[in-house]
């Protein structure tokens, strides 16, 4: 349940979902219709969905369930 997950954060309106532990294959999750059920539920009660990936591999992963894409090189 996507509530169950939303950690409030003392900033107004800025809600958090973290991962639930180390994954030994975090693109399986990224693969699953659940997480593609995640982000379209959570698109629905936010405005703006951020998500952070680790690797270029799993952010091309979701990119297909995104609006847009941003990569930071540093």
């Amino acid at each position: 349940n996507l509530n169950d997950a939303i950690i409030k954060l003392s900033i107004e309106n800025l809600r958090l979902v973290t991962s639930d532990s180390f994954l030994a294959t975090p693109s399986e999750l990224l693969f699953a219709q659940r997480f593609t059920q995640f982000i379209q539920n959570a698109s629905k009660q936010c405005y703006l969905v951020i998500i952070d990936t680790p690797a270029v591999t799993d952010a091309l992963i979701i990119v297909h369930d995104s609006c847009t894409s941003l990569m930071l090189a540093i």
